[in-house]
């Protein structure tokens, strides 16, 4: 059962890093930031949780998005 649970949290986490990746370094278009949330939803993050981070990510360089 353990192992179901971190293969999940794997997958999740690698959809999220694949998304952060893409759109790491550019302006991230609408589209961009629409996947990102629907990554972070699918992740069983809470709403308010994932629209803080969207919005943290609107307003900062993307250049620091890596870091």
């Amino acid at each position: 059962m353990i192992s179901k649970l971190f293969n999940a949290l794997k997958r999740s986490r690698a959809g999220i890093a694949k998304t952060l990746r893409l759109i790491a370094g550019k302006s991230p278009s609408p589209e961009d930031m629409e996947s990102l949330e629907e990554d972070l939803l699918q992740s069983d993050m809470g709403y308010d949780v994932v629209q803080n981070i969207i919005c943290l990510l609107e307003t900062s360089s993307s250049a620091d998005l890596m870091d």
